[in-house]
This record gives structure tokens, sequence and C-alpha cells, in this order.
């Protein structure tokens, strides 16, 4: 019965068993056709129902089989019926007599029991593995084959950063073509600090005054002193003269000097 094992169990067979069908073509699956198929009456009925199942979509040219008729009797199918099966693809002759379908309806003898003879593995079976046996370990992997591209590049890879070359910047050409007094201030700091030297006298700056140059405070400065804090806030509020300005030197003014 191996064949009837390897069945698809979505296709659909047909079947014309008296029992679930009253002897009328129906679908049924594989599970079910087996179970009609032993559920059959007699031989006679047995046996059409396979062959039922071998000529599939010809069953139209066979006659109808009910329990309360005779075999003979010719009981066509219906015209609707005749009509819907022929629409469908017809069988193939070598589909109808493959011999795997062959084995479902008449299967192999099954074979003789075993003599009493033979002799029986008396053996043990083998002892397990242990794990922690360094001489049943397996071998170690071989290594994965080396890629040929790698080897062909140099041992030691040179990584080739793009650097810009300095920009060669005319500090006095600049302050010599800015005309708006914010920019002329601020080239006048870089033009002093561009001249600043630990070793000059006059334009001397400390090692503590480059230091907070270079890295100057992350955080707010604090001024203790309320005249300084109101002339900041005078300088910043008269940088854009308006209204808005007036009215902020006045809160500096009553915050810096109550009373």
């Amino acid at each position: 019965m191996h064949a009837q094992e390897e069945q698809p169990t979505g296709r659909q067979y047909d079947c014309v068993c008296i029992k679930y069908g009253f002897g009328r073509l129906h679908k049924v699956s594989h599970t079910a056709w087996h179970q009609h198929l032993a559920s059959a009456s007699s031989e006679e009925e047995r046996q059409r129902i396979c062959t039922v199942r071998l000529l599939g979509e010809r069953i139209s040219s066979l006659p109808t089989l009910t329990a309360s008729s005779p075999l003979d009797r010719d009981n066509s199918v219906p015209p609707s019926l005749r009509r819907a099966e022929a629409r469908r693809d017809p069988i193939d002759n070598d589909q109808l007599h493959h011999p795997d379908d062959r084995d479902d309806f008449f299967p192999p003898p099954p074979s003789p029991p075993q003599s009493p003879s033979v002799e029986q593995d008396t053996r043990p079976p083998p002892a397990p593995r242990n794990p922690m046996d360094p001489e049943e370990q397996d071998a170690p992997p071989p290594p994965p084959p080396s890629n040929s591209v790698d080897e062909a590049l140099p041992q030691h890879r040179q990584i080739i950063y793009q650097r810009r070359a300095r920009p060669q910047i005319n500090i006095q050409r600049l302050c010599e073509d800015i005309i708006l007094p914010k920019l002329t201030e601020t080239m006048e700091f870089v033009s002093a600090l561009s001249v600043a030297t630990l070793e000059d006298p006059v334009a001397k700056l400390s090692t503590h005054a480059l230091e907070c140059l270079r890295n100057p405070p992350c955080q707010p400065l604090r001024i203790d002193n309320p005249g300084h804090r109101h002339s900041i806030s005078v300088y910043l509020a008269t940088e854009h003269s308006s209204k808005d300005a007036y009215e902020k030197i006045c809160r500096s003014t009553a915050r810096n000097f109550p009373g």
C-alpha cells in the first residue's frame, strides 16, 4: 500500500458508492475514497468504484448504480453533469494504465513471515561516545579556502587620506579691504593675534593667555561687577538701536544699580 500513502492529500477522486452517494458520481478526498471503498456492500460495487477512479472524467458513459435497481439498468448521467464533465481536460491513456494506479486497487501479496531460523543479532549496542574524551573528539574542520584576490594585495595596505593644503591667507590684505566697522574690529583682533609672540616684550602673551585663546572656556563667564555687567548690556543693546534696545538699557540700569 505504498502507492496509496504517496498520493497527495488535496487531490479529489471520483466515487460512485451506494452508501454515501446513492450510486451517483461525486468527488471525494483521498481518505474518504478509501473509506467508501471499504464500506462497499459487494465485490462488484468495489470493482466499480475502482474502475470509476481509473476512468475519471470518462465515467459519463457508465450507467448509474442504485440499491433498488438491477445492475444492468441503464441510468445515464444527467446532461448538465455530462456537459460539465466534458469541459474538463481528458485523462491520458498512459495515466489510465499507469502501474502505480493498478497498485492502488491490486496491492501486492503480503511478504511471508520471517523464518525463526534466521539468526538474530545478539551483539550489544555500541557504548555512547564520551564528549570529554580527547581521542573521541572530531578533528577540527579544515580552514576555508583562501581568496586569491586577497593574496595578490600587498601585506601592509596603505590607506590614502585626502589631505588639503593649508590655504594661504593674506591677513594684511584683508585688513585693508574690509570697510564695515564690525568686521574691522574683528580683523584688528585677528591681526594682533597673528603677530603675538611670547618673546616680544611689548606684544607679549603669557602662557596662560595663550592657553585660554587655544582652549576657550565652555561655560558662561560670571561677572560680579555691576558696572561691567551694565556696560556690556549697554554695548549689546546699542549694537542695533531701537525702542527695544532702549528698554534693555533701562532694565539693565535698574538691575545693576537699584535705588
